[in-house]
């Protein structure tokens, strides 16, 4: 290699490490929250880890009960009848809200 190209590209890679060195810290990524649902307003997602075959069944049960109303039903309305099963069974008020057959929630 020539020497003036060898000291050329010592030149260029000093200009990029002085201009990367001079270049100010980027700001640290500001975290954006999706905008909130209004329907959501005072609610809570509740989950919990099961085997998949947990989820199959419960989907089983949402089918049958859509094809029984004719129409969709919401996996939403399967979970809040059994957590008003359970507080029933241990005496406490079932304050799930839960879709009537032909309204909503």
């Amino acid at each position: 290699m020539p020497k003036d190209l060898a000291a050329q590209l010592r030149r260029q890679e000093k200009a990029e490490t002085m201009q990367v060195e001079a270049a100010p810290p980027a700001a640290p990524p500001q975290k954006t929250t999706a905008p909130k649902r209004q329907d959501r307003q005072g609610m809570v997602n509740i989950a919990a880890w099961f085997p998949v075959r947990v989820k199959f069944e419960l989907e089983e049960i949402r089918l049958e009960r859509s094809r029984h109303f004719g129409r969709k039903v919401l996996m939403q309305e399967i979970l809040a009848e059994a957590y008003n099963d359970l507080f029933k069974k241990y005496g406490k008020p079932e304050m799930a809200p839960v879709m009537e057959e032909e309204g909503g929630l």
